[in-house]
């Protein structure tokens, strides 16, 4: 059997000399202490290697992640207890310690976890104080806000009885002056009879020659309307009744407005209540019954031409023949502006004419609408002639622009 080699390392002789402590956190603790950082980075990189080596008899993994000192201690804590429970702590080198007086005593390793215990504690209690203290200070401005707020309400609350108290005083005043009222004027009947018994006396005393009646005084119209007293009609001194007055009311001046609708708002308004309704169209062409479809007669379309040399309708219609168009007329628009230029015997010879042997310069042409097309091709006709579909317009459109331009003028 070959020999073991030695290998001189303080930290993993000592590991391995208390395997039984690995599990110990104070231990593991005092450990990272007492050795350095280089001590434990090497130790890790040998245990690493020889992982490598007995890789393949090695079932279990190792996850190795500690970056500070006391993570690489576990580190290698965790692949000296994988080789132990797979049974290959006996195939690895002999652990040696150069300098035995390095090695830690468990006396010792028992002081440092006393006095790191001791320095958390204090750590602890410090923080716990610090906290508390803190929790006291928000206690004391918290209680002295309320302290505040209840001050204000007691305030509050004074303000308040001496508002009740004073409403209290000026109730009982008014209460009084309505019972002094009553005494200074006591009610009308009682009024009535003093002042007959004080006209009496005053009668008797100055022994008048006139006396007059006291069981008849009555109170005038005035005093009747203060004291809300009915009147008697059937009294010959009473001949006055309180009639109340009814006020106007202030009928508007104006009557109301009366929005009309217009024509072309009316014609609108009908067409889109027919596009809302359900409209459907025939289809069958071999139809037994009686009835039939009205006969469709074909589009026409008219058209405005002027800037005319002066000719009449049946120029026009033979021009129209001459580019495949059949004209259905001609009407000479005897007002144009066009008609204007010419001179006054044209026109005395036109007032003389018919109406297919007038002259114009301006006409109003009637054809199919399959011909528009032929019809305003500028090619067709010559050069300096206008020509354009003939605009509608309403009467009143019409008639305000006859006012500013001759009639013929709309189109052209």
């Amino acid at each position: 059997m070959a020999s073991k080699p030695v290998v001189i390392n303080e930290l993993l002789y000592f590991l391995t000399n208390n395997i039984g402590l690995l599990d110990n956190e104070a231990f593991v603790f005092n450990v990272s202490k007492f050795y350095s950082q280089e001590e434990i980075d090497g130790s890790l990189k040998y245990l690493k290697n020889e992982f490598e080596q007995f890789k393949n008899e090695i079932v279990d993994k190792l996850n190795l992640h500690g970056t500070n000192k006391i993570d690489k201690l576990l580190d290698c804590i965790s692949v000296l207890k994988c080789f132990i429970s797979n049974n290959l702590l006996e195939k690895l080198a002999v652990f040696v310690s150069k300098d035995l007086n390095r090695v830690p005593r468990l006396e010792n390793v028992i002081k440092v976890n006393f006095e790191s215990l001791r320095c958390e504690i204090s750590e602890l209690i410090v923080k716990q104080q610090a906290y508390i203290s803190n929790t006291l200070e928000i206690f004391k401005e918290q209680l002295s806000q309320v302290t505040a707020f209840d001050k204000q309400m007691h305030q509050v609350n004074e303000k308040l009885n001496l508002v009740a108290s004073n409403f209290n005083k000026t109730v009982a005043a008014v209460e009084n002056t309505s019972n002094v009222d009553s005494i200074l004027f006591p009610p009308l009947n009682n009024n009535i009879s003093t002042t007959a018994r004080f006209v009496n006396k005053n009668n008797k005393l100055n022994n008048d020659t006139t006396r007059t009646p006291t069981n008849n005084i009555k109170p005038t119209w005035g005093d009747r309307v203060a004291m809300d007293i009915p009147s008697d009609d059937n009294q010959s001194d009473d001949n006055f009744t309180l009639v109340q007055r009814n006020k106007n009311k202030n009928k508007p001046r104006t009557l109301p407005l009366v929005v009309a609708k217009s024509a072309a708002t009316l014609s609108v308004q009908r067409k889109q209540k027919i596009d809302q309704t359900k409209k459907v169209i025939g289809r069958k062409n071999d139809c037994s019954s009686t009835i039939r479809p009205m006969k469709m007669e074909p589009r026409k379309k008219l058209v405005y031409v002027g800037k005319l040399d002066q000719c009449t309708s049946e120029d026009v219609i033979n021009h129209l023949k001459s580019i495949n168009v059949n004209a259905i007329s001609a009407i000479p628009l005897t007002k144009s502006i066009f008609n204007k230029k010419s001179s006054t015997n044209n026109d005395n010879n036109n007032n003389s004419q018919t109406s297919d042997s007038k002259t114009s310069a301006a006409f109003r042409i009637l054809f199919l609408e399959s011909d528009l097309d032929k019809v305003l091709n500028e090619d067709n006709w010559p050069n300096g002639v206008v020509l354009h579909e003939w605009c509608f317009f309403n009467n009143h459109v019409q008639q305000s622009v006859s006012n500013a331009v001759a009639p013929s003028s709309i189109n052209g």
